[in-house]
C-alpha cells in the first residue's frame, strides 16, 4: 500500500506524462475538500447535526429520569418497604435502562441510515461531475490527493478512454494463454467505469 501512495504521488506531480508516445494528462482531487465545501454537504452535515442534538437532548432527559428513579429506589428502607413495591420499582428502573439503550441505538441507525441515503445522492452527483470533467478535459486518470490509510474511498476516481485493461497480457506474460475465468469490473473499475 505505501509503494502504491508513493506511485501515485510521483504520478500526481505531473499533470501530464508521455507513455509510448501518447501524451497522458493526470489529475488529482481533494476529495474532502469538494465535499466540504459543496452546499449540499454542508446541508447534510448541518442536517445530521441538528437531528444528532436533538437525540442528545432526549437521552439527557431520560437519564435524568433514570438517575431520578434510581435515587428515589435508593433510599428506600429496604427492609421497611414490601418486596412487591421493591420489585416494581426494580423493574421499572430495569425497563428504563432498556428504553435508553433501544433509543440511542434506534437513533444512532436513523442518524446513519439518513446519512448513507442522502449522502449517497450527493456521491453519485460529485462522481458524475468528475467523470464529465475528465471527458472534456481529455485525462487519463483522476486520482485523489487526500487518500488516507484508514479510507475506503478509490484511488482512481475516473479513467478516460486512454485506460486500457492489461488483465489478458500480464496473463500471457505470466504462461497462461486461455483465461479461465471471464474478467469482472469489480472494485476500483466497478466504481470508475460505470
Amino acid at each position: 500500500m505505501k509503494n502504491l501512495i508513493v506511485l501515485l504521488i510521483a504520478l500526481m506531480s505531473c499533470s501530464q506524462t508521455q507513455v509510448m508516445g501518447q501524451i497522458l494528462k493526470l489529475g488529482y482531487i481533494d476529495q474532502q475538500f469538494v465535499y466540504d465545501n459543496f452546499p449540499e454537504y454542508q446541508l447534510l452535515r448541518k442536517e445530521i447535526e441538528g437531528s444528532s442534538a436533538k437525540y442528545q437532548e432526549v437521552l439527557k432527559e431520560k437519564y435524568a429520569q433514570y438517575q431520578q428513579k434510581l435515587d428515589a429506589y435508593q433510599k428506600l428502607p429496604k427492609g421497611q418497604v414490601a418486596p412487591l413495591i421493591l420489585k416494581d420499582k426494580e423493574t421499572e428502573l430495569v425497563n428504563l435502562q432498556q428504553s435508553i439503550q433501544e433509543f440511542q441505538s434506534n437513533s444512532e441507525k436513523d442518524l446513519q441510515l439518513t446519512y448513507q441515503k442522502k449522502f449517497a445522492v450527493i456521491e453519485e452527483k460529485v462522481k458524475g461531475v468528475i467523470a464529465d470533467y475528465g471527458q472534456e478535459n481529455k485525462y487519463a486518470y483522476i486520482f485523489r490527493s487526500d487518500l488516507r490509510a484508514e479510507d475506503s474511498w478509490p484511488i482512481v476516481l475516473f479513467a478516460g478512454a486512454q485506460a486500457v485493461d492489461i488483465s489478458k497480457e500480464i496473463l500471457l506474460k505470466l504462461g497462461v494463454t486461455a483465461a479461465t475465468a471471464p474478467p469482472i469490473k469489480a472494485g476500483l473499475l466497478k466504481m470508475i467505469k460505470k
